[in-house]
């Protein structure tokens, strides 16, 4: 069995179509290279100064002639100075001090807008800020900080979580970047979120449809056969081959391009802070994907770095948490071959059972369209997807975007693969060759 899948995955890499695969992938990616940096040439990662905040609040009191207690007024001082000494360090690209600056005045607004006293996450809210607290606040405790009727009603998880980004920015010393920027570990999460989701089926349909009728058809699976070698270990071979094969044109021209970045960049941005749905591999409740909805609305949807969130009442859900780029990636990796096997699984059924190799292209292309074109209303709004032709996003499910969790998605895809395969060994077993 395994000198069958070493010759058979050697003569398949040397099929002009895998080249010719690898080609077309190497160009849709440059191309989405091309556009990336140009729409982050236009809209760059820009300091934003919300230095307003408590000058208003000072401004009013001023006005008004309350009677504010002096060390609410030195905080509101402290918040401004803070926004001056970032813009300041922003300015003079020492971005390291500006993003223990920037995470600070993210904490000092997460601490304006908490919950409200009897909110059951008001403890929790206080033991995330003063996790970062004490590494970014240059020396100013917790204490010290005290607002005059803190915003409650808004409670922005977005602050916190901003201020908790630009602390692992800080310790780790990475530059801020832009939701288009592009380099060698960013061109990466790009990747899996555009180009797989659009060219798996794809590439799995080229390489796979006829990976069993053409043996059958030739009358070279029946002088296989009557080898020491079972029907069964006849279609994992075929199972293992495709999987192989079809991961190899999808991840070598990634990891090419990647090296070929890196030898420039030092593949600096491997830690860069990502979002991730906190416990997805052991939830089975999805976050609402309201990406299209806000982008609709507001021109595009909302981004923390390179990841997309969506608006849920206003703010970023709190079960996003961050991961760093590497180890997303790898569970992105995970995610990626599993829906593979799922895809090959089903197209080596359909070989199996179609005699006519034209037939069989058909068949597996109408299918892999359909599943994935009725799929796409699941994927928006509030509904639950659990459709196995649309696992093929593995950023958009990590990161809570897709009405699925990881968990779900593992459910789906390995019952749907073992479902296809045990009963296209029931069948291939009952078949007259």
């Amino acid at each position: 069995m395994g000198s069958y899948i070493t010759f058979e995955l050697k003569r398949k890499l040397k099929d002009p179509k895998t080249w010719f695969l690898m080609l077309i992938i190497f160009v849709i990616s440059f191309q989405m290279i091309g556009e990336y940096r140009a729409d982050d040439a236009r809209r760059p990662y820009r300091f934003i100064n919300m230095r307003n905040v408590p000058e208003i609040h000072l401004d009013t009191y001023s006005q008004f002639d309350w009677d504010i207690p002096d060390a609410a007024i030195d905080s509101l001082h402290t918040w401004m100075k803070t926004y001056d000494q970032a813009q300041a360090a922003y300015l003079a690209e020492d971005y390291n001090e500006y993003t223990r600056l920037y995470s600070f005045a993210e904490l000092l607004l997460a601490r304006y807008s908490p919950p409200w006293e009897d909110d059951p996450r008001s403890e929790w809210w206080d033991k995330e800020i003063k996790k970062v607290w004490d590494d970014v606040s240059g020396g100013i405790s917790y204490e010290e900080i005290e607002f005059y009727n803190p915003n409650r009603s808004s409670a922005s998880y977005t602050f916190l979580i901003s201020g908790q980004l630009y602390h692992h920015l800080h310790i780790n010393d990475i530059e801020p970047i832009g939701r288009y920027h592009v380099d060698s570990m960013t061109f990466l999460y790009h990747y899996f979120r555009e180009i797989v989701p659009m060219l798996l089926a794809f590439v799995i349909v080229i390489l796979v449809f006829d990976s069993v009728n053409d043996q059958w058809k030739n009358g070279n699976l029946k002088l296989i056969l009557t080898q020491p070698f079972s029907r069964k270990k006849y279609l994992l071979s075929k199972l293992t081959i495709s999987i192989l094969h079809v991961l190899f044109v999808l991840l070598i021209p990634a990891l090419v391009i990647s090296l070929f970045l890196g030898l420039s960049d030092g593949f600096e941005n491997f830690k860069y802070p990502v979002t991730y749905l906190e416990g997805g591999f052991t939830s089975a409740d999805p976050l609402p994907n309201y990406l299209e909805r806000d982008a609709e609305r507001m021109g595009n949807y909302q981004a923390l770095g390179i990841s997309g969130y969506s608006l849920i009442r206003g703010n970023i859900s709190e079960r996003l948490t961050l991961m760093p780029l590497y180890q997303f990636l790898l569970l992105a990796l995970a995610l990626l071959v599993l829906c593979t096997v799922f895809y090959v699984a089903l197209n080596i059924f359909i070989s199996s059972v179609t005699k006519n190799k034209i037939i069989g292209f058909s068949v597996a292309a109408v299918i892999s369209i359909a599943g994935i074109g009725i799929s796409q209303r699941w994927i928006v709004d509030e509904k639950l997807n659990l459709s196995p032709f649309t696992m093929n996003n593995p950023v958009n499910i990590l990161n809570g975007n897709y009405n699925t969790t990881p968990l779900l998605a593992i459910i789906v895809l390995v019952t749907a693969t073992a479902l296809l395969i045990l009963g296209n060994i029931w069948y291939f077993k009952k078949k007259d060759l």
